[in-house]
C-alpha cells in the first residue's frame, strides 16, 4: 500500500479529510508510569489524531512470535483543546512523567543540537509528549 492509499484508508476510517501525516513516538503518563507508543500522527481541520502502529517485538534482531495485534491504541485531540506546546529535553520529560520532577522547562535552542527533545503538548485535560521536530508539529496543526 503506498502513502496515498494509506492516507485514503485512514480518511475513510476516521470519516475526515486528512491533510498531514507523520510518524512519531507518543509519550504519556499512566499513573506515574511512562508509556510510549509508535504512532501515526495526522490531522484534519479540527482534530489531531494518534494511531498506534503494529509493534513486532525483537530480541537480538530476531522477531519473536506473538499473536497478531488486533486492537490498536488511538487518541484524538480537538485542536481547540491545545493550550500550549513547546520543546523540552527528552530526559526531563521522562523524569516529569515518572513524577520525579515537578516542573518542565523549555529547551534551549543551542543545546537542542546536542540533546534529544520532545514536543510537550499541554491540553485542557492532560499532557502528552511527541517525538517530532517542533516545525513538523506546527505544520500538522496549522496546515489545515
Amino acid at each position: 500500500m503506498d502513502k496515498e492509499q494509506f492516507i485514503k484508508s485512514l480518511s475513510e476510517k476516521f470519516n475526515t479529510k486528512i491533510t498531514n501525516l507523520s510518524y512519531s513516538l507518543l509519550y504519556f503518563d499512566s499513573d506515574g508510569i511512562l508509556i510510549n507508543h509508535g504512532v501515526y500522527v495526522f490531522s484534519d481541520s479540527e482534530n489531531l489524531f494518534f494511531l498506534e502502529t503494529e509493534y513486532k517485538p525483537k530480541v537480538f534482531g530476531f522477531n519473536i512470535k506473538t499473536k497478531p495485534q488486533t486492537e490498536f491504541f488511538s487518541y484524538t485531540v480537538d485542536l481547540n483543546n491545545i493550550v500550549d506546546f513547546y520543546t523540552v529535553y527528552k530526559s526531563s520529560a521522562k523524569q516529569y512523567i515518572r513524577r520525579k520532577k515537578n516542573k518542565l522547562n523549555r529547551s534551549n535552542k543551542f543545546f537542542e543540537i546536542f540533546r534529544e527533545t520532545l514536543v510537550y503538548i499541554k491540553l485542557k485535560d492532560k499532557e502528552v509528549f511527541i517525538d517530532l521536530p517542533l516545525n513538523v508539529f506546527k505544520n500538522l496543526i496549522n496546515n489545515n
